[in-house]
């Protein structure tokens, strides 16, 4: 009988700078001696067959309605399985599992009515190292080909090379060992084919038993020898045998958290001590820890957290063989880790921490890639507005819908420090060129208004279809931050108390704004003379930071200029004066009734372009 122990394993581990501490209970490698897999309910005598071996097993029934064999966890904790399979062909996740299984070292016995045959089973002819499939009936007689191997010549018997079993159950397959796989014909039938085939594979080792073992274990004394014998072979054990078990997404999306998860077990006879373990990734140790002690029959799981950039990378769990181990194949275990953009992806240039002087200006570009037959979009871009200020957006003729002539779009600022970008191409399906690929959503200009540091994040980005389907997409959050600081600039004022009033005149070029006031009583009276020529949105007076939006004013205009008067309590010194632009917009109405005024109300418009009220 194996022991079972109880493990409490607690690890700490560095990993790209971070440490992760983590601790597994563990109940043991393996729960029972032996498990016994059916696709049905009838397993025969096998158990009381392994029972007067004295070995433990654990029973699985009805395996075609609950796919055990398509549980890797659950067939690593076995040292043997005996799987039969009953008419059906296996699908690939138990394919998968089963050959997982014995490279982990694990041993597989497999048996069972038409089990590579009718319907053929390629699958299940893979793991059992058969070259052939296909039914065989009316073949009962069984002869030994092999006598020197460990199922002939064991401690339950042995039996000579040409041995003869007659009035077996008949209902065999067509098997033959795949030799090229190291696969050997213990015993054959009479025309030829295999009864038994043996593998030793680079981790465990498989028996197949062609027919209903079952039946024949029970049937014959020399059958239920061969059978036991084979038992004994599928697991004599290794004085050292350690082995390691690695976890990770094959594809993962960037900007995606995922888990590196290693398994390190022995198989072996003897506890080891000091077993060095090893973590991999691109040929870089990324973690290496120092059990002290491993006991034979347990294992022990570690579990690390990476979030990679995109790129392709080979992760590579390794347990350092001890010296005299002679199974090394499964001391290591290396997987292909994909990191790309996956799904649609909006992100941000530049995406990186950048450093602004107080009150420059600078540009963002918000860009999507990886989608398909775009109509419409609609993004979030949030800040700090205690930082920065939104000055404006630009389409550029990199913009992914190109300037089209049907072409809506829209920018809000519904919640301050929140802007809502969207554009839509209006017009009927056949007559609209959607977008497919990677391309520029738009430009955004901010405007550095306070000392401080502001992120710049992207959120509930909503995509639209040429049929109106709605989807979104992947972003980082936060994906970038600007670092403000305060340097000496041109727009500072001098106030003296006078009683001149002159005016701010403000023009299309950038850093030409003259300003003066005039002081009487503590009570600056100003006057903002803006070019008619210039204005293609609204624009703000900001004083010392300080927004003049919600400040009473008259507006007064000639042919050539708008003249803004207001009052404002500046006082005697030296101040910061700036003039914000701005854009107009034309909110669109709340179509759809959700509380919120969007890309998707906008669609529906889109929808209906062209048509006349009442139709349909």
């Amino acid at each position: 009988m194996l022991k079972r122990i109880g493990v409490t394993v607690s690890v700490s581990i560095l990993l790209l700078g971070v440490i992760f501490t983590f601790s597994y209970p563990d109940l043991g490698l393996f729960l029972a001696d032996a498990a016994i897999i059916c696709d049905g309910t009838i397993y025969g005598s096998t158990g009381k067959i392994l029972s007067d071996m004295g070995l433990s097993y654990h029973l699985f029934l009805n395996n075609s309605d609950h796919y055990y064999t398509a549980d890797f966890d659950l067939l690593f904790h076995y040292p043997r399985v005996i799987f039969c399979n009953e008419h059906r062909l296996i699908t690939s996740g138990e394919q998968s599992a089963l050959n997982s299984y014995l490279a982990a070292g694990g041993n597989l016995l497999v048996t069972g009515w038409d089990s590579l045959g009718d319907p053929q089973d390629h699958r299940l002819a893979d793991v059992v190292r058969s070259k052939t499939t296909g039914d065989n009936d009316g073949e009962p007689d069984l002869y030994v080909r092999e006598p020197t191997h460990p199922i002939m010549n064991g401690s339950y018997g042995s039996f000579p090379e040409g041995f003869h079993i007659d009035e077996l159950d008949g209902d065999n397959d067509l098997a033959k060992a795949d030799t090229t796989r190291g696969a050997v014909t213990v015993a054959q039938l009479a025309d030829g084919y295999d009864k038994i085939i043996a593998t030793q594979t680079a981790g465990g080792r498989v028996v197949y038993w062609n027919g209903i073992g079952f039946d024949d274990w029970s049937y014959t004394m020399n059958c239920t020898a061969m059978f036991k014998n084979a038992i004994v072979w599928l697991y004599l054990g290794y004085e050292h045998d350690l082995g390691v078990l690695l976890e990770v997404l094959s594809d993962i999306q960037v900007g995606w958290s995922t888990e590196i998860k290693a398994t390190v077990y022995n198989r072996g006879l003897n506890d080891e001590t000091y077993a060095e373990f090893k973590i991999l990734i691109n040929g870089s140790i990324i973690a290496h820890e120092t059990l002290p002690l491993l006991e034979s029959g347990t294992n022990c799981t570690f579990a690390y957290s990476w979030a990679p950039p995109e790129g392709i990378y080979n992760v590579t769990a390794f347990i350092v063989p001890f010296l005299g181990e002679q199974m090394t194949v499964n001391n290591v275990e290396s997987k292909v880790v994909r990191v790309l953009f996956y799904y649609a992806s909006v992100w941000q240039e530049p995406d990186y921490l950048i450093t602004k002087a107080f009150p420059d200006s600078f540009e963002v570009t918000f860009k999507i890639r990886n989608v398909t037959d775009i109509r419409a979009y609609q993004v979030n871009i949030e800040y700090d507005p205690d930082v920065l200020r939104f000055a404006k957006y630009r389409f550029r003729p990199d913009f992914i819908f190109n300037y089209s002539e049907n072409l809506l779009t829209m920018v809000e600022e519904p919640l301050k420090g929140t802007i809502m970008v969207g554009a839509l191409l209006v017009g009927w399906p056949e007559e609209v060129q959607t977008f497919t690929g990677e391309g520029t959503l738009c430009h955004v200009e901010f405007t550095a208004i306070h000392v401080g540091s502001s992120p710049i994040s992207i959120s509930e980005v909503l995509l639209i279809d040429s049929s109106g389907n709605q989807t979104g997409a992947m972003f980082p959050f936060p994906s970038g931050s600007v670092d403000v600081k305060l340097v000496a600039d041109s727009y500072i004022v001098n106030v003296d108390p006078s009683d001149l009033v002159v005016s701010w005149n403000f023009t299309s070029e950038p850093n030409t704004m003259d300003f003066n006031f005039s002081v009487l009583g503590g009570i600056s009276h100003c006057r903002v003379s803006v070019p008619l020529s210039v204005m293609d949105g609204p624009f703000e007076i900001i004083i010392d930071n300080n927004p003049t939006s919600k400040i009473a004013y008259s507006l007064e205009f000639d042919a050539t200029h708008a003249f803004l008067h207001f009052d404002y309590d500046l006082k005697e010194g030296v101040h910061n004066i700036k003039v914000i632009e701005g854009i107009s917009m034309c909110p669109f109405g709340d179509l759809n009734e959700d509380g919120l005024i969007n890309i998707i109300d906008v669609a529906m418009v889109a929808a209906n372009f062209g048509k006349s009220c009442g139709a349909k």
